[in-house]
């Protein structure tokens, strides 16, 4: 990035003068720009913590599944045995 330090002031001062700046400088300001914002979008990526909220609600959703699938079994397990026992009383005619 100090490669292009001087680049750089030369295109800014060429602004303030008024003159365009050469082709050379107007070539290497886009490849800087894009680096400046490509390590804004890492460093914005990096100190975000929005992200910690979707992993809470995960972890949420998967604790209340397990319970869910627990209770469902059980309720399985016990529908299954009631079943059983009315066909045990039933007497054939």
């Amino acid at each position: 990035m100090e490669a292009l330090r001087p680049a750089r002031d030369a295109a800014q001062a060429a602004e303030r003068a008024g003159s365009p700046p050469s082709r050379y400088l107007q070539e290497r300001q886009p490849a800087e720009k894009k680096r400046v914002a490509v390590k804004r979008i890492i460093q914005e990526f990096l100190y975000d913590d929005s992200g910690l909220t979707t992993v809470e609600y995960a972890v949420a959703g998967a604790l209340i599944t397990i319970a869910l699938v627990a209770a469902f079994t059980s309720l399985g397990t016990q529908v299954d045995i009631t079943i059983d026992t009315i066909t045990d009383n039933i007497t054939p005619p």
